[in-house]
């Protein structure tokens, strides 16, 4: 059956629907990734403006320290422990942070100052000039701001650390991936509900297509499944009914052949017979079925004094009619004279079926008649030679013959044509005029 529908082609319908809902979700896919990238960007300038805000807050600070300890441009080795742990006090209570917030003071000089008490005070590897992410010295990656303070050329660096967004982007991811999961899953199932129906209907079609007109496809649904469904059991029952009525109708003429006493073959476009009817296999001496299959030389060698004819009739499609002709059709040892005469119809089949151009070949034996008309013909040819020599004598007698038939004509010959003073043959005005 077309190799199976071609293997379903390259993709069956299950396998394209999912394909369909795969790219229909390929949308969510990208939203979500745009979220997530769209949800790190944000964090990542949250931590910014944090640290800017917190850079611009100490270094207002440490302009008002210096101002109140008249520090100036001074060397940040010559800031006494008291004065930094001042200065690192009064930061940590301005920021907002809290204790995740490091803070670094530097002099004019890029010195950083002295430690926060209790505490080793990290420091970023370089003084960034714009907010970016630094790495400190303890190792750590801060989002980090300098801000300088004003005239007296101190500077700040503030540390934000930055927010890890690792774990909510694991847990949305997770959750996004447990949502395609399921959804593909549902998708799965989902698409398998609908095509299974067609799956069997595609298999009930195939199985019909084999000859097994008795199977019926299952209506599981009440949907346009379950009517095409439906519509399948439908024309199975009437293929099944019409191949019945053909079968029925082929039984019938095959008995109506073998009841024939006609001589009935049936060929294909190469001359090979499809079908015998009993009068032919009789006259052949075998079983019908030996001769499907075998070519019509084969099967009856003296039907090749008709080649030309069946020739002829498979070429032209047109009818080819004979009467009396000679064949020589019985099985060979018979021990009887095979030759008989025979009436011959070699008639294509217009409606040709399967596309294979039958022919049927139809023999009508009339031995007896041909032999009777032969008897006749000589016969009749025999009495006429009679009569012709009968008139030969006649006429060449010397004396007068008149011959009267039950009609009253009568015939005369040249002598008694002369007798009589009238031209010899026959005439018509009664033998009362000789009188």
């Amino acid at each position: 059956m077309r190799e199976s529908g071609r293997r379903h082609n390259a993709l069956d319908v299950r396998a394209r629907l999912l394909l369909i809902l795969g790219v229909l979700s390929l949308p969510v896919l990208i939203v979500s990734l745009l979220q997530l990238h769209s949800y790190q960007r944000s964090i990542a300038e949250q931590a910014a403006a944090i640290a800017r805000i917190e850079a611009e807050a100490a270094a207002t600070t440490i302009e008002s320290w210096a101002t109140e300890r008249r520090v100036g441009a001074a060397n940040a080795q010559a800031i006494t422990k008291t004065d930094a742990d001042e200065l690192y006090a009064r930061l940590a209570r301005l920021a907002t942070a809290g204790g995740q917030m490091s803070i670094t003071v530097f002099d004019a000089l890029g010195h950083p100052l002295a430690l926060q008490p209790g505490a080793t005070s990290p420091v970023p590897d370089t003084l960034p000039t714009k907010i970016r992410r630094e790495r400190w010295s303890d190792g750590v990656s801060r989002v980090t701001s300098v801000s300088r303070a004003g005239a007296s050329g101190w500077s700040v660096a503030v540390g934000v650390p930055a927010t890890s967004a690792g774990r909510s982007i694991l847990l949305l991811t997770a959750a996004w991936a447990l949502a395609l999961s399921v959804s593909s899953l549902l998708a799965v199932w989902a698409v398998g509900r609908f095509t299974e129906p067609l799956r069997i209907l595609a298999a009930t079609a195939s199985t019909l297509g084999e000859g097994n007109l008795r199977y019926r496809a299952r209506v599981e649904t009440n949907d346009e499944v379950g009517t095409l469904a439906e519509s399948f059991n439908v024309m199975a029952e009437s293929l099944a009914s019409k191949f019945e009525a053909v079968e029925r109708q082929s039984a019938f003429i095959g008995e109506v052949l073998d009841s024939l006493p006609l001589v009935v073959v049936v060929l294909d476009a190469k001359l090979v017979v499809r079908k015998v009817n009993s009068a032919f296999a009789r006259l052949a001496g075998r079983e019908a079925a030996e001769f499907a299959g075998r070519g019509l030389y084969e099967a009856a060698a003296g039907m090749a004094v008709l080649s030309e004819a069946i020739e002829d009739v498979r070429r032209t499609r047109r009818a080819f009619v004979n009467y009396g002709q000679p064949l020589d059709l019985a099985a060979r040892g018979d021990g009887v004279d095979a030759r008989k005469f025979w009436d011959v119809i070699v008639w294509p089949v217009t409606e040709q079926s399967e596309g294979r151009g039958d022919l049927i070949v139809i023999l009508s034996e009339v031995s007896k008649r041909v032999r009777a008309e032969r008897m006749a013909t000589a016969a009749f040819a025999a009495e006429k030679s009679r009569a012709a020599e009968l008139a030969s004598v006649i006429n060449q007698m010397i004396e007068g013959v008149v011959i009267v038939d039950a009609e009253g004509r009568y015939r005369v010959n040249r002598s008694a044509a002369r007798i009589l003073g009238r031209e010899p043959g026959e005439f018509r005005d009664g033998v009362q005029a000789l009188l």
